[in-house]
């Protein structure tokens, strides 16, 4: 829990495995002392991933909170919609909300729920070679720190958005669907 790049992941087939893998025994040196918190996080394995050029890949989708990939999600949009057809990639964006949604309802309850406070969150979303979305991770408060050009001007993009959304001026009227690069999901809050 809490790595990044694939570190302090491991593959098991059965139950038995991970109960094995646990007693000293069957750990190396290395793994030994990397996991000295007993906090782990079991996921299905995704063996149809979606290739492009032969690479899996995952997408890092900014989800921000009011009250409580290296592409743009707009090229990514482009090039499945000419795969794939406009009504997949439809059904897939939908299908990728009601992960945002439904997780974040699920921590409604432990969320702060303050109207002058916003959260942004870091989803993780791998697609499978079915156009399925299937959530890797949740990070909360992820990290701005941009790894090339491109990463920089989407994270400055972000911000800018970000902060048309909190609307410290008052501009906005409440009712808009849409601010900078972010798409009103879900208005159902108190």
């Amino acid at each position: 829990v809490a790595r990044s790049q694939g570190k302090g992941i491991f593959l098991f087939r059965k139950l038995k495995d991970i109960i094995d893998w646990k007693k000293d025994g069957s750990r190396t040196d290395e793994q030994k002392d990397e996991i000295a918190v007993e906090n782990y996080v079991a996921q299905r394995y995704i063996e149809n991933p979606y290739l492009i050029g032969g690479r899996k890949f995952d997408l890092r989708v900014y989800v921000l909170v009011t009250s409580g990939c290296k592409w743009m999600i707009q090229q990514l949009r482009l090039y499945l919609t000419a795969k794939h057809g406009p009504a997949e990639v439809e059904t897939l964006f939908q299908d990728m909300d009601n992960i945002f949604i439904k997780s974040l309802q699920s921590v409604q309850k432990i969320i702060i729920n303050d109207k002058h406070c916003f959260e942004l969150y870091g989803y993780d979303i791998l697609l499978d070679e079915d156009l399925k979305p299937w959530l890797l991770e949740v990070n909360a408060s992820p990290s701005l720190t941009a790894s090339s050009q491109e990463d920089y001007d989407l994270k400055c993009c972000l911000l800018e958005d970000t902060l048309q959304v909190v609307d410290m001026e008052g501009r906005l009227t409440g009712k808009e669907k849409q601010v900078g690069g972010f798409d009103l999901m879900w208005n159902d809050g108190p």
